[in-house]
């Protein structure tokens, strides 16, 4: 059976590097998934969340468009800033990321993780999903 295999993998080795370069994408896409994945929620799963959870939302925009509008009680954490704060953050609550479109930011997720935080979710589709759903935004001038 060896010798066979063996004999295959000298007769067709690029089909080999395929075989091996499919494997290594697929152990790399289940790395990322484990070390930075953030689930997806809708702007009405969001809302629940908020609501019945008490999930902390961390709004990872710019202050602009913070201040353009953000979702009631939620706090305005930069990723600059979000070391300077991630002491201060409830490990045990479900904590959702808000971004501008609603793609959940590598770097947050990599040191939230690293702080001990399993919990995290993205807003699916981000602030503008929010806003067409006709939830609250509150507005501030500067």
């Amino acid at each position: 059976m060896i010798a066979q295999l063996i004999e295959f993998s000298l007769r067709h080795p690029k089909l080999i590097k395929i075989t091996i370069g499919l494997f290594c994408f697929a152990i790399s896409i289940e790395l990322v998934r484990i070390f930075f994945w953030t689930r997806p929620l809708s702007s009405t799963l969001t809302s629940v969340f908020i609501n019945r959870k008490d999930a902390k939302v961390l709004d990872l925009r710019s202050q602009d468009s913070f201040l353009k509008g953000h979702i009631p009680d939620s706090q305005h954490s930069p990723y600059v800033r979000l070391a300077q704060i991630i002491q201060d953050l409830p490990r045990e609550k479900p904590i959702i990321l808000i971004t501008e479109y609603g793609e959940p930011s590598f770097k947050a997720l990599r040191l939230l993780r690293r702080g001990g935080f399993k919990k995290l979710y993205h807003l699916e589709g981000g602030i503008e999903t929010w806003q067409n759903a006709h939830l609250p935004l509150v507005f501030q001038n500067d």
